[in-house]
Parts: C-alpha cells; structure tokens; sequence
C-alpha cells in the first residue's frame, strides 16, 4: 500500500510556544517541539526588542515587519554606514552584510568606468561629486559625503553653501553640463515657470518645424501641378 495513504495527521502541542501542531506522519510524532522553536533555539535567538522597536541583532519572521514571506530577517547594521535595517538570514547569517548604497559605493573604484576622481553620473543624467569632510561646501552633502556637482560649481561661484530651497537650472537643458556660464540660481516658483515656458516655446518650435515641412510638401505638389498644366 501506499504510504501517503498509511498517512495520518496527528496534534501535538509545542512545549515551547504552546502552539497547536498538525503533523501528517506514518507513526506518532516524537517531538514536541515545533520547527520553528527548533530553528529559534538551534540559532539562540535572543530578542531584545519587538518589531515595531527592534534592536541589533534580533530575529523575526517576515510577516511580523511586512513582508509578503514568512522567511526568518535579522536588524543588522551596515558596518560602513552603521545604518541598521532588516536583512534576510541565510544559513544563520545576514544574507547582505553591507546596504544596497554602501555595495555601490564599494564598487565604485578608479578601475571602474563610472568612477572618475570622486565623480560619478546619477541614474537621472545629472553629475554628484564626492566630498572629504572638511571640505567647506560638505554640509550641502548627503550622509554619504555625494553632492550634485551642478549645486557645487554655483556654490563655489557664490563663496557660500546653497539652501535647500535654492535651485540651479541647466539654460540648455543638458543636465551634464556644469559649466558656470550654462546655470542660473533659481527659487522653487522662478524655476516652475522657467520650466513651463521653455517647454511652451519648445511645443511651438516642434510645430513650427511641421508647419515647416508641410509647406514644402505643398510647394512641391504645386509645382508638380503645373509642370502637368498644358500652358
């Protein structure tokens, strides 16, 4: 006979959490703990904190912090930034020991082809340059000592650090070029309309060249028309 059909299910109440336990064997079961207990107590999970308040090092199930798994994570600190967040455990180890951000930075030697003296260019086309922490202009910088190089050479211009709410606008909307003749040091409300005006005059110029174009085509069908007119 077939074993899965000799199978039965059986209950058992876990000696370490109380939890209620089905289990689908071929004999009664001989444990009493459940699996999660034995993976809790085999990795000596010792939690000092809760999910909502977690501290270094503590364990818990991906649904408790909302995950869409069950799979175990621990709050494990970046060594580089020092910044904790909740990381996979493969094996009884972070499954990453350092952030996603921190990797990046990592792989961002003088070998590589993005990297070229504390330069590099953001996903959005714009330049971020890397500054030492004495540098005068660093508290324009992120956590991580990036600044965008465009915000760098109008603050250099000026002799002072940019405010936040300060804008440096491309006048020829080439993001890469940082050259100080091309940036202009806007407010927020100067660069919406600075914006919508160069996108207005470029709507008009791209309907100015289809004007352009079917009024050649019309030229030459009027010509075409009167090379076949009898005269």
């Amino acid at each position: 006979m077939d074993i899965l059909t000799e199978s039965k299910v059986y209950e058992y109440t876990c000696t370490n959490c109380g939890k209620q336990i089905d289990a689908r064997k071929t004999s009664a079961p001989t444990r009493t703990i459940c699996r999660g207990c034995v993976l809790k107590l085999s990795l000596n999970i010792q939690n000092k904190g809760t999910p909502e308040h977690p501290e270094i090092d503590d364990i818990v199930r991906g649904h408790l912090i909302g995950h869409k798994n069950n799979n175990l994570n621990i709050f494990h600190a970046c060594p580089v930034c020092k910044m904790p967040r909740w990381v996979s455990l493969r094996k009884g180890k972070p499954e990453s020991d350092k952030c996603n951000q921190c990797k990046w930075d990592g792989r961002l030697k003088e070998n590589h082809p993005l990297w070229v003296k504390n330069r590099t260019q953001y996903f959005q086309g714009y330049i971020q340059a890397r500054l030492p922490s004495d540098n005068f202009f660093y508290p324009m910088a992120d956590k991580r000592g990036w600044v965008f190089e465009h915000r760098l050479v109008m603050a250099k211009s000026l002799g002072r650090c940019l405010h936040d709410w300060e804008i440096v606008h491309h006048k020829n909307h080439i993001k890469d070029d940082n050259r100080i003749e091309n940036l202009q040091l806007v407010s927020d409300d100067q660069h919406k309309s600075l914006t919508m005006m160069e996108m207005k005059i470029d709507r008009l110029l791209t309907k100015q060249d289809e004007l352009m174009t079917e009024i050649k085509l019309l030229r030459f069908e009027n010509k075409q028309l009167r090379v076949g007119v009898p005269r």
